[in-house]
């Protein structure tokens, strides 16, 4: 049985990402979009942070959002998704900072279960340590630095 923990560490998503090619946490894509879809636009820059091996760009893109960015700090899996799916853009960063990406340049920040893999070493999600919520604001800030002013950050979670 694995430890969750694990989760929380960059060196096991590298070992892991060596050989998944697709995870879902939570949920497929056909059981949110009805959920998502209205809050975008196609023309709208979409960036998914935490991507992970979510086919979840992947079905955006099919449906005509073109304009997305995936991010990931875990090098192995955004070279492995450069190879498979080229049509969309893939960066290796810190979703603490995105100090990669430039400030009010996208319209939609998504994030599917993410959160939840930073939060697995908490005692409580209901009562996260101040070191916790400190790393949340780090989140939050630079989802907040990189959206357009009237753009929107999109959640995906596990319901407690």
């Amino acid at each position: 049985m694995e430890n969750n923990s694990q989760y929380a560490r960059k060196d096991y998503w590298d070992e892991r990402f060596k050989t998944e090619t697709n995870f879902e946490w939570i949920a497929s894509f056909d059981a949110f979009q009805a959920l998502i879809l209205p809050l975008l636009k196609p023309e709208f820059r979409i960036l998914h942070i935490g991507c992970g091996s979510s086919d979840l760009s992947v079905r955006l893109y099919e449906m005509g959002f073109e304009n997305i960015t995936n991010v990931d700090y875990s090098e192995v899996l955004i070279n492995s998704m450069k190879l498979s799916h080229p049509e969309m853009t893939w960066v290796v960063d810190d979703i603490r900072s995105l100090s990669s990406l430039d400030p009010e340049s996208y319209d939609v920040v998504i994030e599917k279960a993410t959160i939840e893999a930073l939060l697995v070493n908490e005692k409580s999600p209901w009562c996260p340590s101040d070191e916790a919520l400190k790393m949340l604001d780090s989140v939050f800030d630079a989802a907040q630095r990189v959206l357009k002013s009237n753009g929107k950050f999109l959640t995906l979670f596990f319901e407690f």
